[in-house]
């Protein structure tokens, strides 16, 4: 199974309600640091880094308002911990350790298992409960795109969307979008820059 590393604002990962790292602010992170790439094959916030020494590849994945990665070495402890300084949080193991310089803080002491479970629970709850605000601040908001349409942003011309899902990117919709150079990017159906291309002009 792994152990899980997370870069998170809150006091315990688990319990991060009202202190999410938004996808935008993950993204723009993904965007401004040349060793990462998003891996839009899969979901539209997992990016890829390719620097570890080991050769291995790491994949930091924004969940839930939170950025893990599984089983990570001291060198991509020591990225993850670069990244959250960038997003002003810090990284946390499973457990609830904090580290530093790649390893964990001696000082740091575990929760006791049953403490952890309640705030596991309290966390699912608090999960259930976003989700649900999500959905219900989109209920009338509908995607401008249909599959087909040629669309372009601020840096990409001639993309085709070949995906529109209501229900993806946790509830804040989903286009998927091919551009000329085979690159597919996933949006969400608010906060994107996509703008309908005008085809007389192609």
């Amino acid at each position: 199974m792994g152990y899980d590393l997370h870069i998170t604002r809150a006091e315990d990962w688990s319990m991060n309600d009202g202190k999410w790292i938004t996808p935008e602010e993950w993204l723009s992170a993904v965007r401004e640091d040349t060793d990462l790439e998003i891996i839009s094959e899969s979901e539209p916030y997992v990016a890829v880094w390719l620097k570890d020494p080991s050769r291995t590849e790491f994949f930091f994945d924004w969940r839930k308002g939170n950025i893990s990665t599984k089983n990570p070495t001291k060198s991509a402890i020591i990225k993850m911990e670069e990244l959250a300084r960038r997003l002003n949080a810090k990284v946390q193991g499973d457990d609830g350790e904090t580290y530093e310089n790649g390893i964990a803080l001696p000082e740091e002491r575990l929760p006791q298992q049953g403490n952890l479970f309640w705030q596991r629970l309290k966390n699912f709850c608090a999960e259930y409960k976003a989700r649900w605000e999500i959905t219900k601040s989109m209920r009338d908001i509908k995607c401008p795109f249909k599959v087909g349409d040629r669309v372009k942003t601020i840096f990409r011309n001639g993309g085709v969307v070949i995906e529109v899902d209501p229900r993806g990117n946790y509830g804040m919709g989903r286009i998927k979008v091919r551009f000329p150079d085979g690159v597919e990017i996933v949006y969400a159906f608010v906060a994107n820059d996509l703008e309908k291309e005008d085809t007389e002009s192609i």
